[in-house]
């Protein structure tokens, strides 16, 4: 329920920016020209945030196998709005998991949390993966909390 209030808080957020950008810049009469300070200053901090942001596409594609391998896709943390989404790569002669080519992402309605893998285990029939959930508000980096999620695999 955390998830979906910050998700719409987040939504809130940057359509007031864009209702306060489109009054400035029409000079709209509910916004009074000696009031107009904080409202530029919250337009131009807000245009200077989306402009510093960073693409998801620049990240670096990771490495190919070149042996037989079997995919396994387990969702795991499943909330109202999200869930974790493990792909385990495994090598098909040993069996082995392949940590560093699984990858785990955050799916579903995601407005203001970023999900960042650092880990996938498995031991006993569990598949472990840890991972840091960043909670942002206009692309503001608020908390950082690591994340384990654990999932029983069915082989």
């Amino acid at each position: 329920m955390i998830y979906l209030i910050w998700g719409v808080l987040n939504i809130l957020l940057i359509l007031s920016w864009l209702w306060i950008g489109f009054s400035l810049f029409f000079r709209r009469k509910n916004i009074a020209v000696g009031n107009s300070r904080p409202y530029s200053i919250f337009f131009v901090v807000g245009l200077l945030v989306l402009l510093s942001a960073k693409s998801k596409d620049s990240v670096a594609p990771k490495m190919s196998y070149n042996k037989p391998t079997t995919v396994t896709i387990v969702e795991t943390g499943k909330t109202l709005t999200n869930h974790i989404s493990i792909v385990s790569i495994r090598d098909k002669e040993s069996g082995e998991i392949l940590t560093q080519y699984t990858d785990s992402n955050l799916t579903g309605f995601m407005s203001g949390l970023d999900w960042e893998q650092s880990g996938v285990y498995e031991s006993d029939g569990k598949l472990e993966v840890n991972g840091i959930l960043s909670w942002r508000l206009f692309g503001i980096n608020f908390f950082s909390q690591s994340k384990s999620f654990t999932e029983v695999i069915s082989e």
